[in-house]
């Protein structure tokens, strides 16, 4: 029997450069955690979502170019709200434009 652990939690970047952590399962740090980044920092992580045009990615990468999908492989949702508009992309692949734009190089440069 193969057992995968994956990690599970989420963290929200606000504004003002709150940045809210919660981890539920297989992270190093469990429950809530709060910290603060600077204006840079969330500029930086809002210049990464325009790159890549995030708004006008599909919604869910759930399936490869051949239409196969992986039953194993974690799941990324990543979202923003911005300027009245909000997205969330479900990414069940690995690496489409959604995961680039905040992969996990990207996360941890801006985190």
């Amino acid at each position: 029997m193969v057992v995968l652990l994956i990690a599970y939690y989420s963290a929200e970047v606000y504004a003002d450069g709150t940045v809210v952590y919660h981890g539920e399962a297989c992270v190093k740090v469990m429950g809530e955690r709060r910290h603060k980044i600077t204006p840079d920092r969330v500029a930086q992580l809002v210049k990464a979502f325009e790159q890549v045009n995030y708004f006008s990615l599909k919604d869910a990468h759930e399936v490869d170019e051949h239409g196969l999908s992986y039953t194993d492989l974690a799941r990324t949702t990543t979202s923003i709200s911005m300027n009245g508009k909000y997205k969330k992309v479900v990414d069940y692949l690995y690496y489409t434009d959604a995961q680039q734009t905040v992969g996990p190089e990207r996360r941890e440069r801006v985190s």
